[in-house]
């Protein structure tokens, strides 16, 4: 996944925190929707891409942390609820997180959450993932 066009994405998600007063839709950035949460105290960034993988990044305020999530419509035989030591390259800087998998309304996936200073910074920065 290509990152530089997800910068302005980015920033705009991080601006939402303060911006919006409820869990709506804040605004459309370079083909990512962004959505600020009062639930997670915190804002996500999202998108489909054609093969229905849908990819979230976000903060979640509640646990103090960044996160990706990937879901697809497809069946990958996870179990809602599990959890699992996640590696998540960016430009070849790894990151090792916890991800906590979620099958739901017809989606399959999991969130992988990162307390590593730098993930948001590499997220920002990043050209590959």
């Amino acid at each position: 996944m290509r990152l530089n066009a997800t910068v302005l994405a980015l920033a705009a998600c991080f601006g939402a925190t303060a911006a919006s007063a409820d869990d709506h839709l804040f605004g459309q950035e370079a083909g990512w929707n962004i959505f600020k949460s009062d639930e997670l105290r915190g804002c996500l960034m999202e998108q489909t891409q054609d093969s229905g993988l849908q990819v979230q990044v976000g903060l979640n305020g509640r646990k103090e942390m960044g996160y990706v999530a990937l879901f697809a419509t497809t069946d990958l035989g996870l179990d809602d609820g599990a959890t699992q030591i996640t590696n998540l390259s960016i430009d070849g800087d790894l990151f090792d997180g916890e991800s906590e998998q979620q099958v739901t309304d017809g989606f399959q996936g999991g969130f992988m959450y990162f307390n590593n200073p730098n993930f948001l910074d590499d997220i920002i920065n990043g050209q590959t993932m």
